[in-house]
C-alpha cells in the first residue's frame, strides 16, 4: 500500500518521548547544541539555556518531571536533593557539573543548572598577556602560593588547570574540591572530592577535613 505523507500521533510525539529516555531527559537536547554552556531549570517547569550571548528560555516541563530528572541525575553521584538535604553538586559521569536546590531552600519550586564540561584544555596563552603569562610561571616554578578567584564563569577552572600543567611532572598533586572538576593532565594527582552525609547522617567529608587528610598524603602541590 500507498505510505501516507500524514505523520500518526505517535510519529508527532516521538521526539519529546526520545528525549524523556535519554540521559538527561528533555535537557538533552539543548545541551546537544555547541554554543550552549549551561541548561537550567527554575521553579521545576521552565527551562533554560546559557549560550555565550546571555540566557534565554526554550521549554517548560510537564508536572513532575523535574523530580524524575534529579532522580535520575543524582542516582549514581552519591548525592541526594530532599527536604532534609535540599542543596546538592555533583559531577556526573561525562565531566558535566551540576547543581540543585529543592524547597524550602528554593522557594518557588525545584531549580537545576547543568554546566556542560569542555574537553579541550586551554593553554595559559589563552587566559592572559605574555607578560602575565611569564609572571604566573616564574610564580609556579618558584613555588608560591596562587590564589585564583574571579565571578562566575570567568574561566577560573581553566587558568587553574593550565597553572597546574606548568609544574613538574615528577611532582605528587594532591587537589581538594567541593565537586571534581580540575582534570590537570599530569601523571601523579590525587583527587579527593568533599561529600555530603548519607541518609543515617554519617560519612560527610568536609573541605576542612579533606585539606587536613592531603597534607597528610604528601602533596609536593595542593590544589
Amino acid at each position: 500500500p500507498r505510505e501516507s505523507s500524514a505523520r500518526s500521533p505517535r510519529d508527532r510525539t516521538s521526539p519529546r518521548v526520545t528525549r524523556a529516555g535519554l540521559h538527561y531527559g528533555e535537557l538533552q537536547v539543548p545541551l546537544a547544541a555547541p554554543a550552549v554552556l549551561e541548561v537550567m531549570v527554575v521553579g521545576a517547569r521552565d527551562v533554560w539555556i546559557a549560550p555565550h550571548a546571555g540566557i534565554r528560555r526554550v521549554d517548560t516541563l510537564a508536572e513532575g518531571r523535574f523530580a524524575v530528572l534529579v532522580e535520575r541525575l543524582l542516582r549514581h553521584t552519591g548525592r541526594r536533593a530532599d527536604i532534609s538535604s535540599p542543596v546538592a553538586e555533583a559531577r556526573l559521569a561525562d565531566g558535566a557539573r551540576l547543581a540543585v536546590v529543592v524547597p524550602p531552600v528554593a522557594v518557588d519550586g525545584g531549580a537545576l543548572c547543568v554546566r556542560k564540561f569542555s574537553p579541550a584544555a586551554l593553554p595559559l596563552s589563552a587566559c592572559c598577556d605574555a607578560d602575565t603569562q611569564d609572571l604566573l610561571v616564574r610564580l609556579v616554578e618558584e613555588r608560591r602560593n596562587i590564589v585564583v578567584s574571579g565571578a562566575t564563569s570567568a574561566g577560573k577552572t581553566s587558568l587553574l588547570m593550565a597553572l597546574a600543567r606548568r609544574g613538574d611532572e615528577r611532582e605528587r598533586i594532591v587537589t581538594v574540591e567541593d565537586t571534581c572538576e580540575l582534570d590537570l593532565g599530569l601523571p601523579h594527582v590525587l583527587r579527593l572530592q568533599a561529600r555530603t552525609a548519607n541518609l543515617e547522617g554519617s560519612g560527610a567529608g568536609d573541605l576542612a577535613a579533606l585539606v587536613r587528610t592531603a597534607m597528610r598524603l604528601r602533596p609536593d602541590r595542593l590544589v
